[in-house]
């Protein structure tokens, strides 16, 4: 294990330019703190130096500390713990052959060494939360992401048996985990997946919002729930962005309206890139709140994020080209689904393409 986790941290870290943005870009700050935090939880969880990890996260949370777009650097660590897994690549080969098509023995190893962090520090949220997910990764192993129809019944009974054990190992950390948005967080995803009744989801959602009224990702998780092919609406979406305004307006303005609309997005563009022109989608609001976060967070990733929305979901021309023309040169290639799409956008808004 400890070979395979060194590896990883050594890739990781030989990676890390990836995540830097060019020499003098505004967007330097947030892009290499990204970077920077998922390297510490790749080094410090393979090197089984969890009192690091404890302490950094902790201090994040107390702190309310934020990256230079807005978001919290506490969430930030926990959407790292999967580069700690391996990140996107494959487990290892299997010892012998012939390998079975899940290797479990990779998630075994994994959850035994997270076990050990929680025995060594039970207060600790930040470990039962990489332990639930390490249950949670192994159960997509087994489901794959196809659509359900399409997964085999001892597939899906394996999905839901680890599925549940992510749950327990939340449950089981409660008493410190109600303290951290975090296990919130984690906790909606996997009664999520676990197919909670809308009646009890519901529930946990407001008691998550009530607990942490200001936090983006309980209210991310919540609105993946709302999308129409969990058995949400579009509707819902909205309710739930207006009351997020409402729980944060004193200090957000309007920003959690665009930051709800811009988080759903990437599950609403199957029913066709332009969803925000739909007629129940509120398009000027997402467009003030988006105003509103570039005002508070001037960091070029937002910035470039408002383009490519205005653009692709919103097919706003006027919008696009101010927003293009405020971004100058501080083009940001991460906002955009590759060069090609941020070329035919400048050359849209400007006249030059249908």
């Amino acid at each position: 294990m400890r070979k395979l986790t060194t590896r990883w941290a050594a890739a990781a870290a030989l990676a890390l330019p990836l995540f830097i943005a060019p020499a003098g870009s505004a967007h330097a700050g947030d892009a290499e703190e990204r970077g920077e935090i998922a390297v510490l939880f790749i080094k410090n969880y393979s090197s089984g130096d969890y009192a690091k990890l404890d302490a950094w996260y902790t201090k994040a949370l107390r702190e309310d500390a934020r990256m230079p777009s807005g978001v919290y650097r506490a969430n930030r660590m926990v959407r790292s713990i999967a580069s700690g897994f391996g990140g996107a690549s494959p487990p290892p080969p299997c010892a012998k052959e012939p390998c079975p098509r899940v290797n479990d023995a990779f998630w075994v190893e994994h959850q035994q060494r997270t076990q050990a962090w929680l025995k060594q520090n039970p207060q600790s949220t930040l470990a039962a939360i990489t332990l639930a997910s390490a249950y949670s990764k192994q159960a997509w192993a087994h489901r794959g992401g196809g659509y359900a129809n399409t997964v085999r019944d001892e597939d899906m009974k394996k999905f839901q048996e680890l599925n549940q054990q992510a749950l327990r190992t939340l449950f089981a950390s409660a008493e410190y985990g109600r303290k951290d948005p975090n296990w919130w967080s984690e906790l909606l995803t996997y009664a999520q997946y676990g197919q909670a009744s809308r009646q009890d989801y519901a529930k946990l959602a407001q008691d998550a919002i009530a607990a942490f009224p200001r936090n983006h990702d309980v209210y991310f998780t919540i609105s993946q729930s709302l999308l129409p092919q969990w058995g949400g609406s579009y509707k819902a979406i909205a309710d739930l962005a207006a009351q997020a305004v409402e729980n944060t307006k004193a200090e957000q303005g309007q920003t959690f309206y665009a930051r709800i609309y811009w988080n759903v997005y990437y599950g609403l563009n199957h029913q066709g890139a332009a969803v925000f022109a739909r007629p129940d989608v509120d398009w000027p609001r997402i467009r003030a709140g988006f105003e509103d976060l570039v005002k508070r967070y001037p960091d070029n990733y937002n910035l470039n994020s408002y383009a490519r929305m205005a653009c692709v979901a919103a097919q706003d021309k006027k919008t696009t080209a101010e927003v293009l023309q405020r971004i100058a040169q501080d083009v940001v290639p991460d906002a955009w689904e590759g060069r090609n799409e941020y070329v035919r956008c400048k050359s849209w808004s400007q006249g030059n393409a249908s």
